[in-house]
């Protein structure tokens, strides 16, 4: 993760126009978005960057286990037919 600066109210930033988005493809975009992401995490809720890994674990190992389950049933299925 970049470090990204926080430009509260009142800033003269955020008065500015900003660059239009021409290519959303750009993998730049994609991590600028990330970043932005994991900073308003941060900044708003406390949440550190080593929560958010064990929360995306979590999240992962659940899936997991679904795709398991589903993969489980499909073979019993395709045994009894």
């Amino acid at each position: 993760m970049s470090i990204l600066k926080i430009a509260r109210m009142g800033h003269p930033v955020l008065h500015q126009v900003a660059s239009p988005v021409t290519d959303f493809k750009d993998p730049e975009l994609f991590i600028l978005i990330e970043d932005m992401i994991r900073k308003i995490l941060i900044f708003e809720t406390g949440i550190s960057q080593n929560i958010l890994q064990l929360i995306a674990i979590g999240v992962a190992a659940v899936i997991i286990f679904i795709l398991t389950i589903i993969a489980h049933e499909v073979t019993k299925n395709k045994e009894i037919s």
